[in-house]
């Protein structure tokens, strides 16, 4: 066949596949609200002016386990959500 012949079913081709593009379909899904974890009363936050540095030492030792209580809950709030979503 000659390019003549192929020409306008090219042009024909380019032009009804430059109009065609993907639709977004947004789908609401719902997702409950997450329960309100307290945050917590950091011992720190006790802390005087005057305190002697072994008082420092064991509040900060205190609020870093505190701390720590604090970010597993939390993260056992969010394993919740990750196995939902696999």
């Amino acid at each position: 066949m000659s390019l003549q012949k192929w020409s306008p079913l090219v042009i024909a081709s380019v032009l009804f596949l430059s109009g065609c593009k993907p639709k977004v379909i947004y789908v609401p899904v719902p997702c409950p609200e997450p329960p309100m974890i307290q945050r917590p009363a950091l011992p720190i936050s006790g802390l005087k002016p005057d305190d002697s540095i072994e008082r420092e030492r064991t509040l900060w030792v205190a609020t870093v386990e505190v701390m720590d209580g604090y970010a597993k809950q939390l993260e056992k709030l969010l394993d919740g959500y990750r196995k939902g979503s696999k």
